[in-house]
């Protein structure tokens, strides 16, 4: 329990809250504050935009110098009316945040999504009023497509450059309360050097505090932290939950506000470790987004673009390879060609996976019992089922299902419908690799989990990539996936 706010007194006995000052003037001071913050933040995203709009100018003008174009009143007129409409439409887009393009809401894709109906805007111009003549293809080609590469060079070096120069000055900062996520922070902090911790708020002596702060020096109690805010001209405050609640953090929160630090409600992290948890605004409420598939709306149409596009395209180039190999697998043992099994796909939903049959037949295989991983050596799989499951030809058939939309090329591998009801209770998480589409491959499997899972531990690794992959999806991690992939198949690695 917090002690009474006017209980926080100094060792010279003076009293840390000045309860003269009229709350007039502490409001109207935190509104001055608040009005001067919003202009100073106008202000650098006008400049942000400004700067989105040379660097779109800049890239027109050395794409037409690198390819012998002369840059004349056409190339000049359509550098300023682009230049003109990215001011007008990217400068709320804040360049020293990170923009983690392939993320759902994230600046990147957002900054992708404006650019591209700007494109669009600047074609239909030219088309509608016959000017494109006076364009080089090629040029406006290499433009459309290089300008958002040079955009997101300028974020990873304003990025960087910001990062150094917070090293350099160390903003001090101080923390209230304790637990793991607090923990985290201050391991970090100690690692990085970003922020000066000088001390922190709380109980004295709580266990909580003692194992999360380490050797930081007590300050006080938590009621006492805005008086030292303003006496020690500290930067940033780091308040940790869930300890303060109702009437004391509103209470805390007033006396903060009457200071120039910045200040961060941090929730208690650790609760929600499996997926990405970022605060998000919903129908004007901010939330704390703690599970959501990155393929919503945009991404979501982008990937199935992608998985359609070539998948089709494999299935094209690969027919008379998959004829070759249904051909041979009719004539090497009895039995269909096609194996057909139940799995669970997007959002737990089952449906039918197709492989070329690699084992004598069986039957019955959805109920546990019956249903056994492949081990090596196993005797059910046969001479050719061997080299086909060692070279993962006998997948090749999922390009039909990537095609139906059950699968995608790159995502968390499928399991038998009774191994997922035994995994989903035994492995914690397990269920949100159905936030999205199975995969043909996965970032499971190019970092070696493969094969057969006789640990519970190896099946709780698995998982734990999978949930990775659905945190830092975007389109490059698919590509470099599908060509980890390519070697990976060439070595034969756990693949039996």
């Amino acid at each position: 329990m917090l002690a009474p706010r006017l209980n926080a007194v100094p060792p010279d006995g003076s009293s840390l809250l000045n309860t003269d000052e009229p709350p007039s003037r502490a409001a109207a001071t935190r509104v001055f504050s608040a009005a001067q913050s919003a202009t100073i933040s106008a202000f650098a995203l006008s400049c942000h935009g400004a700067l989105y709009g040379a660097v779109t100018y800049g890239v027109l003008r050395l794409i037409a110098a690198l390819m012998r174009q002369p840059f004349e009143a056409p190339y000049q007129i359509l550098g300023l009316l682009a230049s003109m409409l990215v001011y007008m439409n990217l400068r709320t887009i804040n360049l020293s945040l990170p923009w983690r393009v392939g993320r759902v809401g994230s600046l990147g894709n957002r900054m992708i999504m404006t650019w591209s109906g700007i494109v669009a805007v600047l074609l239909f111009l030219g088309y509608s009023t016959q000017r494109s003549e006076y364009f080089s293809r090629l040029v406006l080609l290499v433009w459309f497509v290089g300008t958002p590469v040079a955009l997101f060079g300028v974020n990873a070096t304003a990025r960087f450059i910001a990062g150094r120069s917070v090293l350099i000055s160390g903003r001090r900062a101080v923390l209230i309360n304790a637990n793991g996520s607090a923990r985290r922070f201050v391991d970090n902090a100690q690692r990085s050097g970003v922020y000066d911790v000088v001390g922190y708020f709380g109980e004295r002596g709580h266990d909580d505090d003692r194992d999360a702060f380490g050797r930081l020096p007590f300050l006080g109690d938590a009621m006492s932290a805005a008086e030292y805010v303003r006496m020690k001209q500290v930067d940033v405050v780091f308040i940790f939950l869930p300890k303060l609640h109702g009437p004391e953090a509103r209470l805390l929160l007033d006396d903060l506000g009457d200071t120039t630090a910045s200040i961060y409600y941090v929730p208690q992290l650790e609760v929600f470790d499996d997926i990405q948890t970022r605060m998000i605004t919903v129908e004007s409420m901010p939330m704390l987004e703690v599970v959501e598939t990155p393929f919503y709306g945009a991404d979501g149409l982008l990937k199935r673009l992608f998985d359609f596009g070539s998948a089709l395209l494999a299935v094209l180039l690969l027919s008379p390879l998959l004829a070759s190999i249904a051909l041979a697998v009719s004539l090497s043992s009895p039995g269909p060609v096609i194996f057909r099994q139940k799995r669970y796909g997007l959002n737990g939903r089952s449906f039918s996976i197709y492989k070329f049959r690699t084992m004598t037949v069986q039957h019955g295989t959805d109920t546990m019992a019956e249903v056994v991983q492949a081990s090596r050596g196993d005797m059910r799989v046969t001479p050719l089922g061997r080299f086909l499951r060692s070279t993962s030809l006998d997948e090749l058939p999922q390009l039909y299902n990537v095609l139906r939309g059950d699968m995608s090329l790159v995502g968390p591998r499928p399991h038998a419908v009774s191994h997922n009801e035994f995994y989903r209770k035994a492995v914690r998480g397990y269920m949100l690799r159905h936030k999205v589409k199975p995969g043909l491959t996965g970032l499971a499997q190019v970092n070696g989990c493969r094969g057969e899972t006789v640990q519970l531990g190896l099946m709780a690794e698995r998982v734990r990539w999978d949930l990775e992959y659905i945190r830092k999806w975007s389109p490059l991690l698919d590509l470099i996936i599908l060509l980890k992939t390519v070697a990976l198949v060439l070595k034969r690695h756990n693949a039996y």
